[in-house]
């Protein structure tokens, strides 16, 4: 499940795809979240990038990617709630993923 702005320009065409896919960012990809995070533009510019088995955009380097099936779509205020079924996945055993909450960039402590 995730949430998409109500506002969005790529949101309409993915969800006449019916699919999409989820890349979680490595630790080290800071600048790259920020460049998605942003209004307009071309955000896959200079981005290496390669197609999952479903077609959407892999990003190099994220720490992994989940692909989903289109579910259902619920109004959640500024938000559409979206929810998919997994298709495909992978997780890299060597990226660490890079976090975003409250407002603030944040890593994993490591423990033991």
């Amino acid at each position: 499940m995730l949430g998409v702005s109500r506002t969005s320009t790529t949101w309409p065409v993915i969800s006449e795809l019916r699919h999409f896919g989820v890349n979680i960012l490595a630790e080290d990809q800071r600048r790259l979240s920020e460049g998605f995070a942003r209004s307009g533009g071309d955000k896959f510019d200079g981005v290496p990038w390669d197609r999952s088995p479903g077609g959407s955009p892999l990003l190099a380097g994220a720490s992994a990617w989940i692909e989903c099936e289109l579910n259902a779509e619920y109004p959640g205020g500024d938000h559409v709630i979206v929810v998919g079924d997994v298709r495909w996945l992978r997780a890299g055993l060597s990226e660490r993923p890079l976090l975003y909450h409250r407002g603030r960039y944040a890593g994993l402590r490591a423990t033991g």
